[in-house]
């Protein structure tokens, strides 16, 4: 969550905008569904509430707008281990989960233990946020129909589950967005094969230079799978609205209002691996061999253990992206 939405806000930054949020009044919370995924519970709580939603940009100001009393309903869904530690609290506690130590530095978006090294931010230890779906969006929790078949392919990772990898589908849809729109394209190669790098980047060009004003990705489902090649496909749909502004020396729109399309990826991982559990790591963030994290590295290769990054024994490697 922490990435996809940091993504959304380098984006934002090109405008130089922000979206302010005030008079926020929350008039209901209640869970709407819970289940079993894979070692993992799931629960979907509604959201209801007001508030005013604006986005202003200083620079480009025609692009501002502003909603009053806005109300919506969100479903915010939440993950947590069917193995999760007893008695911690990420929520009301400053410490970490696993040794104790007090945090006293940020740990941005790998948010591991400076002490111990924990990824403190995990469903090993709470309740984590993992997706928030508008309410015209919801569909009442996964519609995935093999579910049985793949947790028989999968029952040897005990970090698999189809949330947590429609997660990770999330955030690799919205790095090829940030790509698309400017940011550099050798942060492809931290999860992409170079077939579909090639094919995202002979997309861009067809493209145009553009910065997203709005973009939302309204949809992510886990919708098929095969083990062509000896490794496990995972096939994606989705869903994203948005408008782009021409960019250049005087912006301008492209789209007049916003623009709803329909998206594919598969992610591909070796079947052998499955046999083993993965490595707790961010993905795309952290070398899944050493866990050390990339920061702002573009290499193909770790920096501290030379492994590669694309490795489809140890990572999920984007192998398909196509735009409807």
């Amino acid at each position: 969550m922490y990435q996809r939405f940091n993504a959304q806000f380098a984006m934002m930054n090109k405008l130089a905008q922000v979206n302010k949020l005030t008079n926020i009044k929350i008039d209901g919370i209640k869970l709407a569904n819970a289940g079993v995924d894979g070692h993992y519970q799931t629960a979907d709580v509604a959201v209801s509430f007001t508030m005013d939603d604006e986005f202003i940009s200083e620079k480009y100001p025609s692009f501002n707008q502003k909603f009053r009393g806005e109300s919506a309903m969100e479903f915010w869904t939440f993950i947590k281990r069917n193995d999760a530690k007893q008695n911690k609290n990420l929520y009301n506690d400053n410490n970490c989960p696993n040794c104790g130590a007090t945090f006293d530095v940020s740990m941005g978006e790998i948010s591991r233990c400076s002490a111990c090294g924990t990824l403190t931010n995990n469903a090993s230890y709470d309740w984590v946020l993992s997706e928030i779906t508008q309410q015209d969006d919801y569909n009442g929790g996964t519609n995935f129909t093999k579910q049985t078949e793949l947790q028989e392919l999968t029952k040897h990772d005990n970090l698999f589950s189809v949330q947590r990898i429609e997660d990770v589908a999330s955030n690799v849809f919205m790095q090829i967005m940030e790509v698309l729109s400017g940011a550099p394209e050798k942060k492809l190669t931290r999860f992409a094969d170079a077939e579909t790098t090639q094919n995202i980047l002979a997309q861009k060009k067809e493209l145009g230079n553009f910065i997203f004003d709005r973009l939302y990705l309204n949809d992510v489902d886990l919708v098929d799978f095969n083990t062509n090649n000896e490794r496990l496909n995972l096939i994606f749909s989705l869903k994203a609205t948005y408008q782009r502004v021409q960019a250049g020396e005087k912006l301008k729109l492209i789209d007049n209002d916003m623009v709803t399309r329909h998206y594919a990826i598969v992610l591909s991982k070796n079947l052998k691996t499955l046999q083993t559990a993965e490595k707790e790591t961010v993905f795309s963030y952290e070398c899944a061999n050493c866990g050390a994290p990339f920061t702002d590295t573009t290499n193909d290769v770790c920096p501290y253990c030379s492994a590669a990054i694309i490795d489809f024994n140890r990572n999920w490697v984007l192998t398909f992206f196509k735009m409807s």
